[in-house]
């Protein structure tokens, strides 16, 4: 699967659907299709480690239709899940514009692709059938920066 993520500061979602809608590749018609959502990165201990010497790697990871009451129930499960691990470097909710979670965005150490993708499909969420499609990706330097932005389309 091929996919492309943009995250940016913007003041609000309009502010980052106007973002996307200007973006050449989007005004060309590059995309297959685009989703704005609202990331919250969450601010516990356990869930903002600094970088170490490990690759970092993005997990985007979209909720199948109607997963909400499922999120809900595992939630606090792939919280302490994501703690324990000591590989989260930023972690948090995608929110629609109604400001509903429909997905998670993540950014973790990992020995190798393989690797992330091993650890990404034991996440309480994957393994409870929340998530319908993840995607693991290379991180680029920047993408770990503490001012990380808040919204990705």
């Amino acid at each position: 699967m091929s996919a492309n993520l943009n995250v940016v500061r913007a003041s609000s979602r309009e502010a980052a659907v106007v973002w996307a809608e200007t973006d050449p590749c989007a005004s060309c018609g590059g995309y297959a299709s685009a989703d704005v959502f609202q990331w919250v990165k969450l601010d516990s201990e356990g869930h903002n480690l600094p970088r170490g010497s490990s690759a970092v790697y993005l997990i985007y990871a979209r909720d199948k239709p109607a997963a909400a009451g499922l999120r809900a129930d595992t939630r606090d499960a792939h919280l302490d899940w994501l703690a324990a691990s000591g590989r989260v470097h930023m972690a948090g909710p995608l929110l629609d514009a109604d400001g509903e979670a429909v997905g998670s965005l993540l950014a973790v150490s990992g020995e190798g692709l393989a690797d992330v993708e091993a650890w990404a499909a034991a996440d309480p969420y994957a393994a409870a059938g929340v998530f319908g499609e993840t995607v693991v990706a290379l991180a680029p330097e920047m993408a770990t920066m503490d001012s990380l932005p808040l919204y990705a389309w």
